[in-house]
């Protein structure tokens, strides 16, 4: 081999030794590495431990009654409770439960119209005059199969049609008592619209509670001016 191409030889070994040499990482960037690394162990082990403390949170809220599942997004329209309901009825407040078909561990504070959400179909049923059966109800609310006589009344109406609900000759009146928009048909589910139509009841609800204290304060103003005064005895 000649000595040029000795020397063009060694050069091109050269070459390939430097292109794999390791060169060792800084002690900089070995810890900027490590802490990328454990960066991604900590964070979903972060993220799971707050979802389950938030879990726990919110298992511990229902369990003192701060967050009540048969609330839902229920609107409490009359401000009465399920204990006023029971009070009214002379139940003592399980065997009202019991009476409705209503979870054990409802809490007392849960909203007259959320109980009402919550009674079975078939309690609604045993309860309400001119309701002969479910079958009958069934076929007059227009619900299909997946509807049971253990469905609650909140998820019946919630996925009944307007037309059945209400009637497709009384839709537009509803509509308007309601405020409802154009958008609104009778294929509508009563689930859309049950907040807006619970809102306005509310509205109605306390407009007559106004109204009918304004009438109680009005006739006990009569009755006091009404009143006879006693005329003083002059002595003679």
């Amino acid at each position: 081999m000649s000595e040029e191409l000795l020397e063009k030889q060694e050069t091109a070994e050269e070459a390939v030794e430097q292109e794999n040499v390791v060169v060792p990482e800084t002690e900089e960037e070995n810890s900027e590495e490590k802490g990328k690394r454990s960066l991604w162990i900590v964070v979903p082990i972060i993220v799971a431990v707050v979802v389950a403390v938030g879990a726990l949170a919110v298992m511990g809220l229902r369990a003192m009654g701060v967050i009540n599942p048969y609330e839902k997004d229920y609107i409490d329209v009359t401000g009465r409770t399920a204990a006023d309901i029971a009070k009214e009825k002379n139940y003592k407040y399980e065997k009202f439960l019991k009476e409705y078909g209503l979870p054990d561990d409802m809490p007392k504070s849960t909203s007259e119209r959320a109980v009402f959400y919550n009674i079975p179909v078939k309690k609604y049923v045993e309860k309400t005059p001119g309701i002969e059966s479910f079958e009958q109800l069934k076929a007059d609310m227009g619900w299909d199969d997946t509807i049971t006589e253990d469905t609650t009344m909140g998820e019946a109406l919630d996925v009944t049609k307007l037309s059945y609900y209400v009637g497709e000759e009384q839709l537009e009146r509803f509509k308007a008592l309601y405020g409802l928009s154009d958008e609104v048909t009778g294929d509508t589910l009563y689930g859309e619209v049950r907040n807006i139509v619970d809102t306005k009841e509310q509205e109605f609800y306390q407009a007559e509670l106004a109204q009918a204290q304004a009438e109680a304060e009005a006739q006990a103003q009569a009755t006091a001016t009404a009143m006879p005064t006693a005329t003083p005895v002059v002595a003679q």
